[in-house]
C-alpha cells in the first residue's frame, strides 16, 4: 500500500524527470545557466583580484553565483509552462498537501 507522502514524492519525481527530458531536448535554459555562471565566476574573480579570501567568503560568493544562475533558468522554465498551459495540469496532478 502506498502512503500519501510517497505517492506525492513519486508524482513529483515524474514531473521533475519530464521537465529534465524536455529541457535536454531544447538545451536553451541549460546553456543560459552555464553561460551566466561562467561569466559571473570570471567577473567575481576579476573583482576580487589576487586577494586571498577566507573559505567562508569564497563559499558565500559561490552560493550567490549558483543562486542567480538558477534564477535565470527558472524564469525560462516558468514562461514555457505558462505558454503551453501545463501549469494547471501540473497543479492538478500533484496537489499541495
Amino acid at each position: 500500500m502506498e502512503t500519501r507522502s510517497s505517492g506525492s514524492v513519486s508524482k513529483s519525481l515524474a514531473v521533475f524527470f519530464k521537465d529534465i527530458k524536455s529541457e535536454l531536448r531544447t538545451r536553451y535554459a541549460i546553456n543560459a545557466i552555464l553561460m551566466f555562471a561562467v561569466v559571473t565566476v570570471f567577473a567575481v574573480s576579476w573583482a576580487v583580484g589576487g586577494a586571498g579570501l577566507s573559505p567562508i567568503l569564497q563559499a558565500s560568493l559561490l552560493w550567490i553565483v549558483i543562486y542567480f544562475s538558477s534564477l535565470s533558468g527558472l524564469s525560462q522554465s516558468f514562461v514555457k509552462e505558462e505558454e503551453s498551459r501545463t501549469a494547471i495540469a501540473l497543479k492538478l496532478y500533484c496537489p499541495a498537501e
